[in-house]
């Protein structure tokens, strides 16, 4: 089961507040790490374990069968707008500039276009670490900027050019040690920010990640959670 990342948004929000990045600068987090904008899929229809991401009037919604896109500008309730068939149950989506990632338990990470809510379409896919049609090693997605950054079971992160939608290439990677697994992630701007989880030492931390040049990932710090 996937960790909760509540931390991780409060890690992020306070290193942005002291380095004086305004409020106002664009932040892309992973669906459930963007304050205010997550709701369980179980109130929408969906798969309880999924994560679902409110953006720009819609709610992304991952499931079994796909991607379920809702209007939630309304008062009452979300009026479903749109969806598509997607393998593999997705369970994370994140959303920039009309892509949409959408991580899955089984096989690739699907990338869709969503710049029409009410037609969304499958573009491409990107098979993380050492996953199969079968099996996924994905953690977490998130998608800003044209670029696609995956952590997974055992690769750790890859950032991945969405210049072409429907084949995705591959620029860097940043394997963690053993017994060390990247967890979740936000990105902001040139930072990608991870929850690293330790086995080894039974610990939890943010580390922060220089993402400039996507081709070397380079790791610029590290703040203890525990």
């Amino acid at each position: 089961m996937r960790t909760k990342r509540s931390w991780l948004t409060v890690a992020v929000s306070l290193l942005l507040a002291v380095s004086g990045v305004p409020a106002s600068a664009q932040v892309s987090f992973a669906p459930s790490m963007s304050v205010g904008t997550v709701a369980p899929l179980a109130r929408v229809g969906g798969a309880p374990e999924g994560d679902a991401l409110l953006k720009g009037g819609y709610l992304y919604a991952p499931g079994p069968s796909g991607l379920q896109i809702f209007d939630v500008t309304g008062a009452d309730a979300p009026v479903l707008v749109g969806d598509v068939l997607l393998p593999g149950y997705p369970f994370v989506v994140s959303v920039d500039a009309g892509l949409a990632a959408v991580g899955c338990l089984s096989g690739p990470v699907q990338v869709v276009d969503v710049s029409d809510p009410a037609e969304p379409r499958a573009l491409g896919a990107w098979l993380a670490g050492t996953q199969t049609e079968s099996w996924s090693a994905v953690e977490d997605v998130c998608v800003l900027a044209g670029r696609l950054y995956v952590t997974s079971h055992d690769r750790g992160l890859e950032i991945v050019s969405l210049a072409n939608p429907a084949s995705p290439v591959r620029l860097g990677a940043m394997t963690p040690a053993m017994m060390v697994r990247y967890r979740n992630i936000a990105v902001s701007g040139v930072r990608a920010y991870l929850e690293v989880q330790d086995f080894a030492r039974h610990s939890t931390s943010l580390q922060i990640v220089d993402v400039a040049n996507p081709t070397l990932p380079a790791p610029r710090g590290v703040y203890d959670t525990n």
